[in-house]
């Protein structure tokens, strides 16, 4: 039997070809978005969507086996859009977390919990955080809890280029710059271009 050009590219990044991963993601980064883009408005962060599915692309190139599945595409397409279904599934599935269950634990096992301090009533607060607070809060309310979002616009507002802010999200998150090119993108102009038509 002959072995299509994916499942040689498989057995490639099986080997540790990082060229063969990056082509193997390729092949799939249209669908990914695809689908990205069809939850788009049904779930609080595509991205995870997204991640999830690369991740799972890498753990199918470690496991696959041609003797067992005879079409790696098919694969990854099922794979694919179980995640997009769980991911519709879980948007319902909200639970809250509690702040001090975020603190953690200290050195001798005894759980850490958030203090609140108290600011003395002769310091001017507004006059050391007034300049900056117009911005973080935009900035705040565009990232909307997301912290990629939240990376993304502080970089902006430091100077990084679009595809600059790509590679950053590929170190930091995982995943394929392009993909994160494209996130950066539907961002910009989905979100940022109508929450900015709504303040102009």
């Amino acid at each position: 039997m002959k072995r299509s050009n994916l499942t040689e590219l498989v057995l490639l990044a099986r080997e540790g070809s990082l060229v063969a991963l990056d082509e193997i993601y390729k092949q799939f980064i249209p669908l990914i978005n695809h689908e990205g883009n069809r939850i788009f408005s049904r779930v609080r962060d595509s991205t995870s969507f997204e991640f999830e599915c690369y991740k799972k692309i890498e753990s199918w190139v470690r496991d696959f086996d041609e003797n067992v599945h005879n079409d790696f595409r098919a694969l990854i397409i099922r794979c694919i859009r179980r995640i997009k279904s769980k991911h519709l599934k879980n948007e319902l599935k909200v639970v809250p977390i509690s702040l001090d269950s975020l603190a953690g634990v200290d050195d001798e096992g005894n759980q850490l919990h958030y203090e609140r301090y108290l600011v003395d009533d002769n310091i001017n607060l507004a006059e050391d955080i007034i300049d900056s607070y117009d911005l973080t809060e935009k900035v705040t309310v565009l990232a909307n809890g997301d912290s990629r979002k939240m990376l993304i616009l502080k970089a902006w507002i430091n100077g990084y280029n679009d595809s600059e802010i790509a590679k950053l999200l590929a170190k930091v998150c995982g995943g394929n710059s392009e993909s994160h090119r494209k996130f950066i993108t539907r961002f910009k102009n989905k979100e940022c271009r109508t929450a900015f038509e709504k303040t102009a």
